[in-house]
């Protein structure tokens, strides 16, 4: 017995997956390959053993139409078969081929069409076969798969798999060969006779069928060697007439065989092999292999039978599978249903899933976990040190971070710093859980130390002369076996998927904690909203009776004011002005409160601009030429007609009429214009005022916003309303300013009742 921490490495391997298995330029001698033209049936290359089969040199052959060389009565068919959209699923065709010297036996047609040229592939027909009735052949194939469809597990579907290809085709031994995640195979099945020894159980190495002759194996269901010590026929000539380049041979079942595997075929005492693939979810699963002492070639039908087989099988793994792990995946979902409840009632995630019985590691059957918590871990069993925790994390990140999960069954081998604390996480299955990019439930499995028994050492034979090096398989198949170190179980579909669905439930439920803090957010705002405005409506009503009653005072003593002292007079008239600039003030206040609460109702009408324009110019007449300010309308194009409420519109205007007058110095210019209504009503209020720095003019229009040196002449609020309006009537309102030149404030409104403009 040998021991190592890991599997040997294998140095050839990229040598032995460079190897071009599928340009050959030869074929096994089991039958002629010839390819054609698909139009003209004109053939471009032949093997070199039609010379023995057909009396015809290859070269003979180019050029000619391969009807030539069919009987007669098979050309028709011969022609409809080639014309089949789907070749490579066709029966073979059996005809009859013109020469007199091959005495009127069958010849099978196989075909297949790639890159722009028809394959055609010709085997003979023995005798036997000729005259064997298909009846019996069709009873062994409906026997095995009646067979196969008793089978209740997946261990016992590749069994009886291995059974029944072995009674049908005759071979010493038939093994079911699976890969793992690493494309190791072992055998997990096997049929045999007395005569050759067992492999089961046994393990090979990636290297005895490297990447290249897997992707040939996932493109066709079988091939077959009758006998390695055959003699390769040549391809005439060996390239693609189009390209130029070699003739790819890789879906010909007549291709020849890497010299390689010729070698580990006899160095494992094998003469002949039939091989089928067995496909899962599109990806190449396992093989059945075949192996016999001597020499055995297997007719089509034999062969079709095993490759039905083998697509039975295959289409049988994920169901057997899944229906293995049923009791198990009815265990985990009852676990996750209880971690489902713990966390619907309790805030916090970790400890949810921490706490209370079954946790988390039950729903893995993990041995420690790790969860992020603000920052924090909360972690429960066995698990690596914090620091190592972080450590794992940082990986994760830098490597996986578009994997929600990720797992494995050898977190040192990808993680090397991790078989410092291999005893308790050689397994991790690392599920992502959001906000956070480092917000990770990390499960752990510990080291479990086994032993793998191999067919043979895993190494390939070098072999150095003076001239090259060159690359041998193994020479011995006997059991050779390797202490395994730094592996976990590994993590199972089942357990993978509930992971899944643990992290959906996590996502699923920060989202709903989430939502319900923004309606009790939402709902806490709209109560403070409508106490607001109900403080606000109290509020203004309290202040406007006895402001009105003030108000109403001092203007009955403005009629005797001429009677009284000048300082009596200024104390009335400032009376006044502050009586008027409350009242103003209760009704932004009112203004800005409904604004916020979105109860600023509007009852929309067309409405003539020019006379909103002048009486709005008007009504502030007085004070221009009290403060000695030219103000005047200017309209420029007549008959523009808004769609607004005439009152908030003229709310607007005053107040921007207001701010002109207020920062525009007497003998300046206040001008009021309409300057067009072709697709919307542009108003305009421009002065001659000090203007409006540049880096103001963004703020203008915030609530309780003013530059410092204009603080005493208002609230704030002005802009702000204004803006609201505005914009509450589908317009939009902007200022442009220029210091010591002036200041232009535009706004825009519909030019008509939108719903009954057909062309908006």
């Amino acid at each position: 017995m040998n021991s190592a921490d890991k599997q040997p490495a294998d140095l050839s391997l990229l040598a032995c997956e460079s190897e071009p298995i599928h340009i050959p330029g030869a074929i096994q001698p089991f039958g002629i390959l010839l390819t054609i033209d698909p139009d003209k049936l004109a053939i471009s290359n032949s093997s070199e053993n039609v010379a023995s089969l057909w009396g015809i040199a290859a070269p003979d052959l180019l050029g000619r139409s391969f009807t030539d060389f069919v009987s007669p009565s098979a050309v028709a068919a011969v022609r409809e078969y080639l014309r089949h959209p789907r070749l490579k699923e066709q029966s073979p065709l059996r005809l009859k081929l013109a020469f007199s010297h091959e005495n009127g036996n069958d010849w099978e047609l196989f075909v297949h069409e790639y890159f722009g040229i028809q394959y055609l592939e010709i085997e003979p027909v023995s005798s036997e076969r000729t005259n064997a009735s298909p009846l019996s052949f069709h009873l062994q194939l409906r026997d095995a798969i009646q067979a196969l469809q008793r089978a209740g597990s997946l261990e016992e579907l590749c069994r009886t798999a291995a059974e029944q290809v072995r009674v049908i085709t005759g071979f010493d031994r038939v093994m079911i060969y699976r890969f793992d995640e690493d494309w190791h195979g072992e055998v997990i099945a096997e049929a045999r006779s007395k005569q050759v020894a067992s492999y089961l159980g046994h393990h090979f190495p990636a290297s005895d069928i490297p990447a290249q002759a897997r992707a040939v194996f996932l493109q066709n269901w079988l091939r077959m060697i009758p006998d390695i010590s055959y003699t390769p026929s040549k391809i005439y000539p060996g390239r693609h007439p189009a390209t130029g380049a070699p003739l790819d041979l890789g879906k010909a079942q007549l291709r020849s065989v890497s010299p390689i595997h010729l070698e580990y075929l006899a160095n494992m005492q094998v003469r002949a092999s039939l091989t089928v693939s067995l496909i899962n979810d599109g990806q190449l699963w396992g093989l059945i292999a075949c192996h016999h002492a001597h020499p055995l070639l297997v007719d089509s039908d034999t062969r079709l039978a095993a490759q039905l087989i083998g697509q039975h099988v295959s289409s049988h793994i994920r169901t057997k599978t899944d229906l293995g792990e049923l009791d198990y995946r009815v265990q985990l979902e009852w676990v996750r249903m209880a971690l489902l409840r713990h966390m619907e009632k309790q805030e916090n995630l970790a400890q949810a899933l921490v706490q209370h019985a079954p946790g988390i590691v039950e729903l893995v059957a993990a041995q420690g976990a790790a969860i992020a918590d603000g920052g924090e871990w909360v972690v429960s069993g066995k698990t690596p040190a914090v620091a190592d925790i972080e450590g794992i994390v940082s990986w994760l990140i830098e490597t996986h971070a578009d994997k929600p999960i990720f797992q494995t069954n050898s977190l040192p081998t990808v993680h090397p710093p991790a078989a410092a604390y291999k005893d308790v996480a050689s397994g991790l299955l690392a599920i992502s859980i959001a906000p956070s990019q480092r917000n990770y439930i990390l499960l752990f499995r510990p080291e479990i130390e086994t032993f793998i028994t191999w067919a043979g050492e895993p190494a390939k034979a070098v072999r150095e002369t003076a001239q090259q090096t060159t690359l041998h398989p193994r020479e011995s198949f006997q059991s050779w076996k390797q202490e395994v170190r730094g592996k976990s179980l590994p993590w199972v579909q089942a357990e993978i998927q509930a992971a899944n669905n643990l992290r959906m439930d996590v996502l699923a439920q920060a989202l709903r904690r989430e939502f319900r803090k923004e309606q009790a957010a939402r709902k806490r705002a709209e109560q403070l909203t409508r106490e607001k405005e109900e403080m606000v409506m109290v509020v203004s009503h309290d202040l406007r009776t006895p402001l009105s009653i003030t108000k109403m005072g001092f203007d009955f003593l403005q009629q005797f004011k001429t009677d009284l002292e000048p300082a009596a007079q200024r104390t009335i008239e400032r009376g006044v002005r502050a009586a008027s600039a409350m009242e103003n003030l209760i009704s932004n206040i009112l203004d800005m409160a409904k604004i916020e609460a979105g109860t600023l109702d509007l009852v929309l009408h067309d409405e003539d601009a020019e006379q909103l324009v002048r009486e709005a110019v008007d009504f502030s007449l007085p004070l221009a030429a009290a403060k000695g300010i030219s103000l005047s309308v200017n309209v420029q194009q007549t008959g523009c007609t808004a769609y607004c409420e005439k009152s908030r519109i003229f709310q607007v205007l005053d107040n921007l009429i207001g701010n002109a007058l207020k920062f525009t110095a007497a003998g300046g210019q206040v001008t009021v214009s309409i300057e067009g209504c072709d697709k919307s009503v542009t108003f305009c209020v421009s002065d001659t005022g000090e203007g409006i720095p540049a880096q103001n003019l963004e703020k203008i229009f915030d609530r309780f916003w003013q530059a410092e040196l204009t603080r005493r002449l208002g609230t704030g609020l002005g802009l702000s309303i204004a803006k609201a309006i505005i914009e509450q009537h589908n317009g939009r309102i902007w200022a442009e300013s220029e210091v010591g030149v002036g200041t232009r404030f535009y706004f825009t409104l519909p030019n008509s009742n939108p719903n009954l403009n057909p062309n908006p």
